[in-house]
């Protein structure tokens, strides 16, 4: 039997109609899913800072005491070796202008590598992934370290210590966490599951991670050092984000140390292996 020609055009309509529609489904359904995972996140930060003012009030000045603690002992260390600064009117201040975002990658990047060893161990709540607490407590520890990187050099700047306490570009600062909170999380997730597999590595990351103190230029300039260490440094992610702390502190700062393309190829790569680590090895990091 023929089909008619009201039935064709109403399904043809419908057809069309579908086809028209279809496209913008998935990308309404992922917003609604970013915008969900951002809130159980959210959640779970302010959480957290409940927990912690509530379990352990002082908590938070402690990590930034603690903090404070290993930037005092370096400036002792620089201090008996009576090493010059190149730049500013401070030792204080050129040094923890490197100091500070070296600790902030550090540090968060050690403390995601036990978040992910407990992340599965936590008890199950609805909708909510082992990563969701990852990202969560990486979130608070790093607003912690945030807060006593402004504060202190707020005092420096109290004191009247240096000229150059104040940063005169804040953006760059906001650029160098903006890409030194998620480089943080890739290595950390990609050293926890590497552990895991193989304990000996924990020893050898932690070698590695003091000697980015050495290898991302906090105590020198890069620009007189041999053009091989040069630019061995260079490859160090870590050192770009140093240069870029230290131009919004100093005006006339090289920047060739700085490659945002380079920054961002790390973070890419370090997030994407590091999930697609815990996605292959959920049930076993679970078990474990």
């Amino acid at each position: 039997m023929a089909r008619s020609e009201d039935d064709f055009d109403g399904r043809g309509a419908r057809r069309g109609y579908e086809r028209a529609e279809s496209p913008a489904l998935p990308l309404r359904g992922m917003i609604d899913a970013a915008r969900r995972q951002a809130l159980i996140i959210f959640a779970l930060v302010v959480r957290e800072f409940r927990l912690r003012s509530r379990d352990n009030p002082f908590r938070q000045l402690i990590d930034a005491a603690s903090m404070l603690v290993i930037v005092g002992a370096h400036m002792v260390l620089l201090l008996f070796f009576d090493k010059a600064v190149p730049y500013g009117d401070s030792d204080v201040v050129f040094i923890c202008s490197g100091l500070f975002p070296i600790l902030f990658f550090r540090l968060l990047a050690n403390k995601v590598i036990g978040f992910v060893k407990t992340s599965g161990r936590l008890g199950p709540l609805p909708m909510v992934h082992p990563l969701d607490y990852v990202f969560a407590l990486a979130i608070v520890d790093g607003l912690t370290l945030l807060f006593t990187f402004v504060c202190f050099f707020l005092v420096l700047e109290l004191i009247g210590i240096s000229r150059y306490a104040t940063p005169f570009d804040p953006i760059q600062i906001a650029i160098a966490i903006a890409f030194a909170f998620p480089l943080a999380i890739g290595v950390g997730l990609v050293n926890a599951h590497v552990i895991f597999l193989f304990p000996v590595w924990r020893p050898i990351w932690m070698m590695i991670s003091r000697l980015q103190m050495i290898f991302a230029a906090v105590f020198f300039l890069p620009e007189r050092l041999p053009p091989l260490l040069r630019t061995i440094i260079w490859y160090n992610p870590a050192s770009h984000i140093v240069a870029l702390v230290r131009t919004a502190f100093y005006p006339a700062y090289p920047t060739f140390m700085i490659s945002l393309p380079y920054l961002g190829a790390w973070v890419l790569f370090s997030l994407l292996i590091g999930l697609a680590m815990q996605k292959s090895m959920r049930s076993r990091l679970a078990e474990a």
